[in-house]
């Protein structure tokens, strides 16, 4: 109960202890004629109080104010810490009651509104990263076949080409255009061409590796995919397998022309030879297409060691659907 009066309340309690009392028995005893032991009684009282001055200072000055500064201290460093469940433990509110109290009724309420905001701003943080990873996905991904986008296309072959020339190893692009798309289109309808797209990319992704091949949409009905590695073999039976399983469930009589080149690590420009390798891949698509469609070409390097560029010869390797 003592720590709710205020401070003046505590001066007089202060005052009427240490002064008013030892005065009224200091005139107790003169008045009933025990002078002598009035003077022994004073000068006991005077030793004291200089004996004492600092530390009944001390105690005093923390009776009346610094205990409570000291609450108010620790309360202060539990906000700081994020500690936002500790309040101060007070009476009911009336008017007459210490400034001290009132002070701690304020920062009870200023707590309560720091915690308050503190929850909203977090799940509005929360809701700033799950809006930014949703645009950091529709960055890089096609919102229709959920494969990778062209944007994306551009930053990971740089990737691999940048790898290949330090490590010196291959990659493989391949091309992937559906034909009679147009047809599609025109005879049953844009939905149709749409669920093309979206069939379409499921195989490819389905039948690539996760994590070393890449899929994506390059632009309307054409996809490509990156593969890890110098093994031919591994991407033509890749190919034949995105072909074959896009042959037994096509829309619309539609087919696959595929082509397939090669990167090798050379010397030059990184960015020309990236140039070069997707020219290549889109000339085998066209082989594929100019034989007819449903068809896997292989464009394969020669390279010459006098060369800083690549030079080519082109060897056409024809997967054709094989009929009753």
């Amino acid at each position: 109960m003592l720590s709710h009066l205020n401070i003046k309340y505590k001066l007089v309690l202060i005052i009427f202890i240490t002064i008013i009392m030892p005065s009224i028995f200091m005139l107790y005893l003169i008045e009933s004629g025990h002078i002598k032991e009035a003077k022994i009684y004073l000068s006991v009282e005077l030793v004291c109080f200089i004996a004492l001055i600092i530390p009944l200072s001390n105690l005093f000055a923390y009776f009346i104010v610094l205990k409570e500064l000291r609450e108010v201290n620790k309360f202060c460093l539990n906000i700081k810490e994020g500690q936002y469940d500790i309040f101060f433990d007070l009476p009911n509110e009336n008017e007459d009651e210490s400034e001290m109290i009132k002070i701690k009724r304020n920062m009870n309420w200023m707590l309560r509104e720091i915690a308050n905001r503190s929850v909203s701003m977090e799940s509005k943080i929360i809701e700033i990263e799950e809006m930014k990873q949703e645009f950091q996905d529709l960055s890089i991904n096609d919102s229709l076949t959920c494969l990778y986008n062209r944007r994306c296309f551009d930053c990971k072959i740089k990737e691999f080409a940048e790898k290949s020339v330090n490590l010196f190893t291959g990659f493989f692009l391949m091309f992937i255009d559906v034909d009679k798309f147009k047809q599609v289109n025109d005879t049953l309808g844009h939905q149709a061409g749409d669920n093309l797209l979206i069939k379409l990319g499921f195989i490819i992704k389905e039948s690539t590796r996760q994590e070393s091949d890449f899929p994506f949409r390059y632009g309307g009905d054409e996809f490509c995919v990156l593969i890890s590695g110098s093994n031919l073999n591994i991407v033509t039976e890749v190919a034949e397998r995105i072909r074959s399983k896009y042959e037994k469930s096509a829309i619309g009589g539609s087919t696959l022309s595929i082509g397939i080149a090669e990167f090798l690590s050379v010397h030059g420009s990184i960015d020309k030879n990236i140039e070069h390798l997707i020219k290549q891949a889109d000339q085998a698509v066209y082989t594929s297409k100019h034989k007819g469609g449903n068809v896997v070409t292989v464009l394969t390097k020669n390279l010459s060691n006098d060369d800083t560029l690549l030079r080519n010869k082109n060897k056409t390797v024809q997967y054709k659907n094989r009929t009753s």
